[in-house]
């Protein structure tokens, strides 16, 4: 069972085509992968800016309710205290008349 050296030739021929093929297949897969890579990368970075602006303006936000908040509380505090004077003023009016 010898091999011909014609047909180990052509043998040999058609395996390394073979090989050039699935080579040039593989480049083709990995650039396709890389350029896939480079574009989530892309998007997480993306991501990542676009996460850290809207925690800003969270904290902003946050930030401005508790002003708002605060405002509303010294608003009504305010009016309690003279609330309170004027009643304090109606009672020492009223010593006064005795």
């Amino acid at each position: 069972m010898s091999i011909e050296p014609k047909n180990l030739k052509t043998s040999l021929q058609e395996n390394a085509r073979e090989l050039i093929s699935r080579n040039k297949k593989l480049k083709e897969e990995n650039e396709r992968l890389l350029s896939d890579l480079n574009r989530r990368e892309q998007e997480l970075k993306l991501a990542n800016s676009r996460e850290v602006e809207l925690q800003s303006k969270y904290d902003s936000l946050k930030m401005a309710k508790i002003m708002s908040v605060s405002e509303k509380d010294t608003e009504f505090s305010q009016q309690k205290l003279s609330k309170l004077v004027r009643e304090i003023n109606k009672c020492i009016a009223l010593l006064n008349q005795q």
